[in-house]
């Protein structure tokens, strides 16, 4: 036995053990898949939330980001046989991305989501924070073929595991039911607890994004941004093809559809679809433009050499024989141009 830390039973080794079964248990009953396809659609949520002129420099995507993070730790944790922990923190990924759609119903009163932010205010209550949620007339439209505040709720038993409402609870380990099992005393792979965690895990990707979904329609508009704006896609919460499709697997066809009516319900997204299809779709040449310059300004800054670096490593993104001539045609003129120009090495070193 190792040496080190004598006194504790829950060790390092243990739990690269525990992983190792994990992973095991994944592949064998195809479940990376499903965990993957769920953390991307979690990922695409970050892009619902719109940035204005108030709001780009308030920091108001980062109860989104924690609340990702909070999903990553709670796999991490589960994987390595910490499942009572895992849970605590699905609960508080569950209570930010509900914070998250709250906020971003709070636009116009950033002075509370800076004091929050700043640590000079309590996370609310899920109450609380419902009830401003609730008043919301997409939500009220929402609510009234689908009760989503319900399904919430029913999460509520993820607070059991941050209190430790007892046996079931704790860390013991346990099949999911009141009977309890012998407790190793250490870290232990557990087939039931993790079906608990994976339930939950699917369960709070699934109310989250519904709820930001709802709060910003726009996110459902199916729209080509690359070719109405380039690089220049405005932040307004607009989601591309597949993102859009993700979530719409996610949710399921049925809740998917009552949001899409939402985007022809709600004043501002109609007027930001107005907004979008007034512009004309860019030409091939004009977004040859942007993608020049961009790389011009990149070359500028980071040099010649580390530029060819990152720019030859997007290479395998480019499938038909077409795209990959155009790629390698740009490499080729952008080198010349960096040459000529003198970037060879990065701004920082060039002007010393």
């Amino acid at each position: 036995m190792d040496s080190y830390l004598p006194c504790f039973t829950y060790r390092e080794n243990n739990s690269i053990s525990v992983a190792g079964t994990t992973k095991q248990h994944i592949m064998s009953n195809d479940l990376e898949e499903d965990i993957t396809y769920y953390g991307f659609a979690y990922l695409s949520l970050g892009d619902t939330i719109p940035f204005t002129h108030d709001n780009i420099t308030s920091g108001h995507t980062f109860p989104w980001q924690e609340s990702w993070n909070e999903i990553q730790i709670s796999y991490n944790l589960c994987s390595l046989g910490f499942y009572k922990q895992s849970l605590a923190s699905l609960r508080a990924a569950l209570e930010l991305g509900l914070l998250s759609a709250f906020y971003v119903l709070q636009r116009n009163e950033l002075g509370q989501f800076r004091d929050w932010l700043r640590s000079r205010e309590n996370t609310p209550f899920f109450n609380s924070i419902w009830k401003r949620i609730s008043l919301y007339e997409n939500v009220v439209y929402f609510e009234s073929s689908y009760d989503l505040k319900t399904r919430i709720l029913k999460l509520g038993y993820l607070h059991n595991y941050v209190h430790t409402k007892g046996l079931v609870y704790s860390n013991f380990s346990h099949s999911g039911t009141d009977e309890l099992k012998i407790n190793p005393g250490t870290q232990q792979f557990n087939s039931d607890y993790f079906n608990v965690w994976f339930f939950a895990f699917k369960e709070i990707i699934e109310v989250v994004s519904i709820l930001h979904l709802v709060v910003n329609p726009i996110s459902v508009y199916r729209c080509n941004y690359w070719r109405k704006f380039g690089l220049d896609k405005p932040w307004v919460g607009g989601l591309e093809e597949h993102e859009i499709e993700r979530l719409n697997n996610i949710v399921g066809d049925d809740i998917f559809k009552k949001i899409e009516v939402l985007k022809d319900f709600d004043t501002n997204t109609k007027e930001l679809i107005n907004w979008i299809e007034s512009h004309p779709d860019l030409s091939d040449e004009e977004l040859e433009s942007q993608i020049i310059d961009c790389e011009k300004s990149q070359i500028e800054h980071l040099g010649l050499n580390i530029w060819l670096e990152s720019y030859l490593s997007r290479e395998k993104l480019y499938i038909s024989e077409d795209e990959l001539k155009l790629f390698h045609q740009r490499k080729n003129e952008l080198t010349q141009w960096a040459n000529i120009n003198g970037f060879i090495l990065p701004f920082h070193l060039r002007n010393k």
